[in-house]
């Protein structure tokens, strides 16, 4: 559905886009490094 990329819209939809959920990326220290870029992206789109 189209719907503006609100807080809501984007966490629910865009994390489920990911390989993987915000869970799984504060649990595994594997994708830590990635995180960052991940969520500067993610407040970025969430924001606009």
């Amino acid at each position: 559905h189209q719907a503006p990329l609100s807080m809501g819209f984007s966490r629910q939809e865009y994390w489920s886009g990911l390989p993987f959920p915000s869970a799984e990326d504060l649990s595994n220290p594997g994708i830590k490094p990635a995180s960052p870029a991940l969520a500067g992206r993610f407040f970025t789109i969430s924001t606009t």
